[in-house]
């Protein structure tokens, strides 16, 4: 390794923390609400029965976000490597 390639992974190094600390603006959720199999068939079964209704347009929540915001909300390939 050289001299170069070290203070630059040591630089790198000691940023890497201050780079997390940043606060980073948060969409704000709803409540928690349970999942399961039984809400995914009370779902499907009350769409089946429903009349086609065309799809709305996108909510104002993902209109009003910032690249920063849309990409945080998207997974990253990297935390599932090896899965």
């Amino acid at each position: 390794m050289l001299r170069r390639e070290f203070i630059a992974s040591l630089a790198a190094l000691v940023a890497t923390p201050a780079l997390g600390s940043e606060q980073q603006p948060q969409m704000q959720l709803g409540a928690p609400e349970t999942f399961d199999v039984g809400t995914v068939k009370s779902i499907a079964r009350s769409l089946a029965q429903s009349a086609y209704r065309a799809p709305q347009s996108v909510p104002e929540a993902w209109t009003n976000i910032s690249y920063d915001q849309y990409t945080a909300a998207t997974p990253k390939p990297e935390f599932f490597h090896g899965l």
